[in-house]
């Protein structure tokens, strides 16, 4: 179907009249305008954490790296510690 010509100053009515971000937002129905404000909402969390975890990174690069907690450690035994009193080690084959 074709539409009409219009003249100057008049406007199709099958159009809506506004199409501005907030015109739509209020013409829309309440489950539209209920998912828009969840992912609006999901949006603003997703930025915070982002934005979190980014200065906390920053901030423990800015910090000096302890030296290795290994060289406080006791030396490793040679040899395998002994089982507790009536157990046993299985024997590979």
């Amino acid at each position: 179907m074709i539409a009409p010509v219009l003249e100057s100053g008049q406007r199709d009515p099958n159009l809506p009249h506004d199409l501005s971000p907030v015109g739509m937002f209020m013409a829309a129905d309440i489950v539209v305008k209920a998912v828009m404000i969840g992912l609006a909402i999901a949006s603003v969390v997703t930025w915070t954490v982002l934005v979190m975890k980014l200065l906390e990174l920053g901030r423990a690069s800015a910090m000096p790296v302890p030296p290795r907690a290994a060289s406080k450690m006791p030396p490793r035994s040679p040899q395998p510690s002994k089982p507790p009193d009536g157990a046993t080690i299985p024997r590979r084959a």
